[in-house]
């Protein structure tokens, strides 16, 4: 499931949707006997409360899954926590510190992973997600934010603003500061969508409105870096990809690709020629070639390593959710449950079947068995090709 939210009327519309969301902790806590002392916002945050125990979770509204070593972890509404210890077959819920939906998991190992979800949370596990640990989350990104448009605002007014490039630029930053001001007072509210590592020290998660953190030490430091991007719209940043060269690749809204050659110290953003939603990036390991999906059935090309992009016939017309590689195949999964595989490095896709469900979210593949996430649930299939992996 995706998140489109709309870029128009951000802060306003998320103080009304706080609002509402107060007001309904409130009934519930009322309705359930607790004093009207203890109903106060911190005891009622999601954000703060561990997930419930729930019966079957795996038939629950599930976003993404990860392997780590031989097991399983998927992640998805409530701050459902799944583990897997024999391909997917069974799977038992761990406790999470959050009750936000958890939309991305990546693992560097057996043993460490990162969990990303609403609020701009970021969880952290050391022993192959059995315990989880909160890392950041969306006050310290707010303070982050407000710190860094405070400091562009004053670095620009000491500078002279004769020509209207200048004028401009001050203007925005006096925009920004005042959204990252009112952002601080709505609370954290942003989700993060998108996770990907490098190794188990730099690490990277992207989210809604121009969300873009780092970590150069697992996890224990996170730092906002979204003000280093030429996205002055705010642009949704849907999915993060690492290849193999170490260039950084940020699947964007408005048919825009955010390219980074250096580490994330410099970005350049792309356009696509499309004005839709990107969800994601490939990057075929050992080469330049880049693939960009989103959107419709939208499909694009790098042969570069994502400086220039061209479009690609899918065969079909729904949304592109997720893709993978392996062994030189290229797997697109639509959210209808249609499959795609190009055997041409991506010059060319061809149906491959459909997967369980009807909204599916991603997909792994297991041995011979195909796993997807979506809103039924964790379902699976027998892969009809062989030796597909994420």
């Amino acid at each position: 499931m995706k998140f489109n939210v709309n870029p128009s009327g951000r802060v306003r519309k998320r103080l009304g949707g706080v609002a509402l969301l107060s007001a309904a902790c409130i009934a519930a806590a009322l309705a359930i006997g607790a004093p009207l002392t203890q109903v106060v916002p911190r005891e009622l945050d999601l954000l703060l409360l561990p997930s419930s125990q729930t019966s079957h979770g795996e038939r629950r509204l599930l976003l993404q899954a990860s392997q780590a070593g031989s097991r399983i972890v998927a992640v998805g509404e409530g701050g459902l926590i799944l583990r897997s210890e024999d391909g997917g077959q069974g799977w038992k819920q761990v406790t999470a510190p959050s009750s936000v939906m958890l939309t991305a998991v990546t693992f560097v190992d057996e043993r460490s992973g990162w969990v990303v979800g609403h609020d701009g949370l970021i969880l952290h596990t050391a022993d192959g997600g059995q315990t989880w640990q909160r890392q950041f989350d969306g006050r310290q990104a707010n303070e982050q934010v407000l710190a860094s448009a405070q400091r562009r605002l004053q670095e620009l007014r000491s500078r002279p603003a004769a020509s209207e490039d200048a004028q401009r630029n001050l203007a925005r930053a006096q925009d920004r500061l005042a959204e990252a001001e009112e952002l601080t007072q709505v609370g954290p509210s942003r989700p993060l969508l998108g996770v990907a590592f490098v190794d188990a020290k730099v690490g990277y998660a992207a989210g809604s409105f121009g969300q873009l953190l780092a970590t150069r030490d697992g996890g224990a430091h996170w730092e906002s870096i979204g003000d280093r991007l030429d996205n002055p719209n705010g642009y949704h940043l849907n999915g993060i990809a690492v290849a193999s060269n170490g260039d950084l690749l940020v699947a964007a809204e408005a048919g825009t690709v955010f390219r980074s050659t250096d580490g994330g110290r410099a970005w350049k953003a792309i356009e696509l020629g499309y004005a839709g939603h990107i969800y994601g990036v490939l990057a075929l390991p050992g080469g330049a070639v880049r693939i960009a999906y989103g959107f419709n059935g939208h499909l694009f090309r790098s042969e570069d390593g994502g400086e220039r992009w061209a479009p690609v016939r899918a065969p079909v017309a729904h949304t592109l959710v997720h893709g993978m590689v392996k062994d030189g195949i290229i797997w697109l999964l639509a959210q209808n449950g249609e499959l795609l595989r190009s055997d041409d490095a991506g010059r060319t896709f061809t149906a491959a079947g459909r997967v369980p469900g009807e909204n599916v979210n991603h997909f792994l593949a297991v041995g011979e068995r195909l796993l997807v996430a979506g809103t039924q649930g964790m379902t699976g299939m027998n892969v009809p090709v062989q030796k597909v992996n994420q």
